[in-house]
């Protein structure tokens, strides 16, 4: 039996109780990085296969190294908007892990951060760790996956080519249902369309007020969150720390008083199987989540991206998706005028050549995919494997549940709560043993 080790926080085929995920973190902090996972292991899979999960945000023991050089074929890295400050360090540790490892190494789709209209030839603080970062990945397979051209365009910056040491791939969220790409056939925006928002804490206040303003034209909206504090909110009723969010604003959801929390505006996932099943009974999704809207887009509901930052830019770019920038956004926009002037069928344009690039930078490092020679989507192992399972529904606001069922999930989230710091503070005391020869 072959295996895989991929970089992942879940395994897509293991179903989690949402106190689990919520209780650990079990997401990275974003629902988004399950889109990854799942699309790379529907492609990967081969019925010969096994695949397991690890993540990369610590040094790991030469005897965990020595492991997955025996037990594994390949190492496969799928990476989001990892060329930042905040990422150093574990770009530093990703690092250290793919030098030791005698494995191959993919890198499938990593971007940099910065302003929509960032100079990439400007000097960050991050270029000496990313370029540190491309030589140790290119050492270990013949091409790095980027997700659009501003990526591209920085990595020449640092002496890279386009072609020989890195290629464009896009987002492999995109590529979930292979060549086929399908959007619901468009009818008028009305206030009894059904709706799905997405936004995060960080962005402008206009922009908040925008996607407030904008859902309350629609009878049905619901909000789909994806940080962890969100879905905490969610199951337990764990309100935001204002000490990490000072100048969260006020209609932003972060508390069981807010109107769309306490109207049953909001739901939330922890997977991506009932994640798509739910869009699917959407007419039109809107909002400053990429990966919020590429879910969307992937279960066949038109979808409009505001793009408050370059990593979101490049990919409505490269794939297609309907988009304006945030700073374009004014008091007169209207999301029904919007949704008139956008061609939603223009994400097909191009889209079975870019998934063949796709599978090309796959076979040129080396990875065998579910595709074969015709390339066309098929239900695959991994489709199989995800009807044997049963995965929970969405998250929606614990004050809609009853007593019995609001204590179960409180009670359910602080065990795992604090099981999972106790649990952390084992590891790390194993590892310190580990390093100091102790094990």
């Amino acid at each position: 039996m072959r295996k895989i080790l991929i970089r992942a926080w879940v395994n897509p085929l293991e179903p989690l109780d949402p106190a689990k995920v919520t209780g650990n973190n079990m997401i990275g902090n974003n629902a988004g990085n399950l889109m990854f996972a799942h699309s790379i292991m529907r492609t990967l899979l081969c019925d010969d296969m096994t695949v397991d999960t690890i993540m990369t945000y610590r040094e790991f023991s030469d005897r965990e190294v020595d492991y997955y050089n025996s037990e594994y074929e390949c190492f496969i890295i799928p990476l989001a908007n990892a060329f930042r400050i905040s990422f150093q360090q574990e770009l530093i540790y990703l690092r250290h892990l793919v030098d030791r490892l005698t494995i191959p190494c993919v890198v499938i789709g990593v971007g940099m951060q910065g302003k929509v209209d960032v100079d990439v030839k400007q000097h960050f603080q991050f270029d000496d760790e990313v370029v540190k970062f491309v030589k140790s990945i290119l050492g270990k397979s013949a091409i790095l996956g980027v997700r659009g051209e501003i990526t591209a365009a920085y990595l020449k910056k640092l002496g890279f080519a386009e072609e020989r040491d890195f290629t464009v791939i896009g987002c492999p969220a995109m590529y979930m249902n292979g060549d086929e790409l399908a959007v619901k056939a468009l009818v008028e925006l009305q206030r009894s369309s059904k709706v799905s928002v997405n936004r995060k804490p960080g962005i402008s206040a206009k922009m908040h007020n925008f996607i407030v303003k904008s859902s309350k034209e629609f009878d049905d909206y619901m909000y789909i969150p994806q940080g962890i504090e969100d879905l905490a909110l969610l199951y337990a009723g764990r309100p935001f720390q204002k000490k990490k969010h000072p100048k969260l604003h006020a209609t932003y959801p972060g508390d069981v008083q807010n109107e769309i929390y306490a109207g049953g505006h909001e739901i939330g996932f922890v997977n991506v199987v009932s994640w798509l099943e739910f869009l699917k009974t959407r007419d039109f999704s809107f909002g400053t989540r990429i990966h919020g809207n590429i879910a969307a887009i992937v279960a066949g509901v038109p979808a409009f991206v505001f793009a408050p930052d370059a990593r979101i830019l490049e990919l409505a770019q490269y794939h297609n998706i309907q988009y304006m920038l945030t700073k374009d956004v004014k008091d007169t926009t209207n999301i029904f005028d919007v949704y008139e002037k956008a061609d939603f069928n223009r994400v097909k344009d191009g889209h079975v050549k870019r998934f063949h690039h796709y599978l090309d930078f796959l076979e040129t490092n080396g990875l065998q995919h579910v595709y074969g020679k015709e390339r066309v989507n098929i239900e695959t192992p991994f489709d199989r494997a995800l009807r044997e399972k049963e995965f929970c529904k969405g998250i929606e606001p614990i004050t809609l549940a009853t007593s019995k069922e609001q204590i179960a999930r409180k009670s359910k989230y602080y065990c795992q709560l604090v099981a999972g710091k106790c649990a952390r503070v084992v590891d790390e005391s194993r590892r310190k043993s580990i390093r100091v020869g102790e094990e």
